[in-house]
């Protein structure tokens, strides 16, 4: 770490960028339905715990490179109901016309995601009937 001349600590680059979370994010709903196949709740907690990371990660990155302050509430919101506390940032840090915008693009995400988890639902099946094995994915 850096220390300028004001005192204010001075982080280095992150290794990680918000566009290779997002990404993340998808892999982790493909792959965590195929993973229910073998161990049900293990995956079902894999999912949940790298889904609320990746989620966090990119609010982290997005607020960082955006210069928003930090906030506990909002850090909390993020992990625990991120799919209300993300569309609420958006519609913060965005300007009045880019609000619909940033909402539609969160929405068209959302759908992504449930569309990854579907193509790992349906590959999961596929595995299954290969190997003649009784699948009954967890609701």
């Amino acid at each position: 770490m850096q220390v300028p001349r004001d005192g204010a600590f001075v982080l280095p680059a992150p290794p990680v960028s918000a566009a290779q979370a997002r990404y993340a994010l998808l892999a982790v709903f493909f792959f965590g339905t195929t993973l229910e196949l073998f161990v049900p709740l293990l995956a079902l907690l894999a999912l949940n715990i790298l889904s609320s990371f990746f989620i966090f990660l990119w609010y982290c990155r997005d607020r960082d490179a955006t210069g928003r302050r930090k906030s506990l509430a909002r850090n909390l919101g993020v992990i625990l109901l991120p799919f209300i506390t993300v569309p609420w940032y958006l519609m913060r840090r965005e300007p009045l016309r880019g609000k619909v915008r940033a909402l539609l693009r969160f929405i068209g995400f959302v759908g992504l995601m449930l569309l990854a988890a579907l193509a790992g639902a349906v590959m999961t099946a596929m595995i299954a009937g290969m190997f003649g094995m009784e699948f009954a994915p967890a609701v």
